[in-house]
């Protein structure tokens, strides 16, 4: 007899394993067969979404630290660089703006000013985002959050006329002091759903002596 014989008889037929059968009667519940005794809740349960903000979203482990550390730092940086330089370009504009109000009037030198920024603001915007969609959606937004084109409007119209009256520096050294004394407001009481930030006493003091350079920049 060929010891390799059952070896093969084997491999050539298929082993057959018994299986207990399950019989499910299609008339019972299914949570029968779960035998779940809790009772079904009368309606659903509603749930508000909760935003939370970024730093908060580390702190509970919701998003990765490290890339996270080097987003906000390299965010950081950006605008800090941003906010320089728009500090320096604020500083032209007076000086740009003061002069053309002299030659053509105050609020003619303010309408030309806003018309050249609402076209180059719709040409980047089609540059960027092929649409202007975005200014159908700004409509549908709270009416206080559109004020910041009126308040734009009023910086503009306020450095064009102060500019020539009282000079380059203090129209400035005063416009930044009333924005860090509002920012710092906005911080400390969470204005228009910004995060609050404790106000503590070294901001108390660089806005208490950005003020009086403000009033020392008014003396000729």
């Amino acid at each position: 007899m060929d010891p390799d014989a059952p070896l093969e008889r084997h491999a050539q037929q298929p082993e057959r394993v018994g299986v207990a059968q399950v019989g499910l009667d299609a008339e019972r519940p299914l949570r029968q067969l779960l035998q779940l005794d809790a009772e079904p809740l009368p309606q659903p349960l509603a749930l508000e979404p909760l935003e939370l903000q970024a730093r908060q979203r580390l702190q509970l482990g919701l998003e990765d630290h490290a890339a996270d550390y080097g987003c906000a730092v390299s965010g950081g940086a950006l605008a800090a660089v941003l906010a320089v330089l728009a500090g320096l370009a604020g500083s032209v504009q007076v000086a740009l703006m003061s002069r053309l109000g002299d030659r053509i009037g105050v609020l003619e030198a303010l309408g030309f000013s806003t018309a050249l920024t609402a076209v180059l603001a719709a040409v980047i915007l089609l540059a960027v985002r092929f649409s202007l969609s975005g200014y159908a959606r700004a409509l549908h937004q709270p009416w206080w959050m559109l004020l910041g084109g009126v308040m734009g409007l009023l910086i503009v119209f306020t450095v064009t006329y102060a500019g020539p009256r009282i000079g380059v520096a203090a129209t400035v050294g005063i416009l930044i002091a009333g924005q860090l004394l509002m920012g710092a407001a906005i911080d400390r009481w969470g204005l228009f759903g910004s995060e609050r930030i404790p106000l503590h006493w070294p901001r108390l003091i660089g806005i208490a002596l950005l003020a009086l350079g403000a009033a020392l920049s008014l003396r000729k």
